[in-house]
């Protein structure tokens, strides 16, 4: 006997069973029980909803796993040593790029930038001075006033000067350096976290921490995909790479059910990791609105190949049989069909079947408060729509 034979078999037992208990506790004299199966068929058909199936372009997508990244992130440490005079910041805040977060005492430094411009005067005036002197020693060499030797003093005399003055600048611009680098500033439109040094604090330059800072306009989602599902992705780019091909893909965060934040690949990692098969992708979402922080969990779900054209239904009409899942068709003289399909992904709220359903046909939608019905059972059927979800979000 066939499996459908059997479920059928069954199902119209049952029924039969039902029919027949409630023939005889309603019946006075007991004599329906003679033909249970006229009682049955003298039974109004139980109202029940039916849809018909979509047919339309469908999709494979896939769900990965991944974590939060801001695009921008940088640990904040002093590039000169000292103490810190103040803090430009509270704890957490949003700042611009060139805003002050600390600044490191600067007053030696300063001290060192003044008498290094005094001291590049004092050269300017002993070349000027240098210049006269080799003026008037030509002068007098020319009548052999003084010797060679002092003539040649006098030009050495102002070379020093020239150098003495192009070293002074030097490290005039050198100090200068230093002074600006004690004063600490953001290096970009980002949220700071807290100050992990206060006023009065020593810090040590390129060593101590005093705060992290993301950026917060946008995120980036990294993930890791097969290598399978990344031939079938380069497939679809007819030679272009990965991150040229503006693939969407779609985000849902905890407690999200669906994928309502969309992004694209914006990112491909140069090698696929051979202990684990997989090549990293990452994703870019605007955050504009500061919804996402950085190191949150994400859901990514991805369209990995060409749409074809497929049948779609509402997930809760399909049923579950031991191991099988099947729906019910409404057939001929409006009698219930058993229809075993094989399933494909989930598609903007419904679930693709890859066979089992042909156009056009309706079918029971399961869920809603209806009577349980049965193969081969006659129904009064009602038409509802099967119509997709209507939100941002894919699978």
């Amino acid at each position: 006997m066939s499996t459908f034979n059997l479920r059928f078999g069954i199902s119209r037992l049952f029924v039969v069973i039902v029919t027949c208990l409630t023939v005889v506790a309603c019946s006075e004299n007991g004599k329906d029980q003679e033909n249970p199966e006229a009682a049955m068929a003298a039974m109004p058909p139980p109202p029940v909803t039916v849809a018909e199936v979509i047919q339309g372009e469908v999709s494979d997508w896939k769900e990965y796993t991944g974590r939060l990244e801001a695009s921008d992130s940088i640990v904040v440490m002093p590039r000169t040593s000292g103490y810190i005079l103040s803090v430009g910041f509270e704890d957490g805040a949003y700042v611009k790029k060139g805003d002050l977060l600390f600044q490191v005492d600067y007053r030696t430094v300063r001290a060192e930038v003044q008498r290094l411009e005094a001291e590049v005067k004092r050269n300017v005036a002993e070349i000027e001075l240098s210049k006269r002197d080799l003026k008037r020693a030509e002068s007098l060499r020319k009548k052999s006033a003084i010797s060679q030797e002092q003539l040649d003093n006098s030009r050495t005399r102002l070379t020093q000067a020239i150098a003495a003055v192009e070293s002074a600048k030097a490290d005039l611009k050198r100090t200068k350096v230093l002074d600006a680098i004690t004063t600490v500033k953001a290096e970009f439109d980002g949220q700071v976290s807290n100050a992990r040094v206060k006023k009065g604090s020593s810090v040590i330059a390129g060593s101590t921490v005093l705060t992290t800072l993301v950026s917060t306009d946008k995120t980036h989602a990294y993930f890791d995909v097969d290598e399978k599902t990344f031939a079938r992705l380069r497939s679809l780019g007819e030679g272009k790479r990965l991150d040229e091909m503006n693939i969407p893909v779609f985000m849902g965060l905890a407690g999200e059910t669906t994928y309502p934040h969309q992004g694209v690949i914006d990112f491909v990692d140069n090698q696929v990791d051979i202990s684990t098969g997989t090549i990293r992708l990452r994703a870019v979402f605007s955050n504009e609105d500061g919804k996402f922080t950085p190191g949150m969990f994400a859901r990514i779900n991805m369209q990995i190949g060409a749409s074809y054209p497929g049948i779609l239904v509402d997930e809760k009409a399909v049923v579950t049989d031991l191991s099988h899942k099947y729906v019910l068709v409404l057939g001929e003289n409006n009698i219930l069909e058993y229809r075993p399909v094989q399933l494909g992904p989930k598609f903007k709220g419904l679930r693709a079947i890859k066979s089992g359903l042909e156009a056009g046909e309706k079918i029971v939608i399961k869920g809603q408060g209806l009577p349980n019905v049965f193969p081969g059972m006659p129904v009064s059927p009602s038409d509802a729509d099967m119509a997709p979800a209507t939100n941002n979000s894919q699978g």
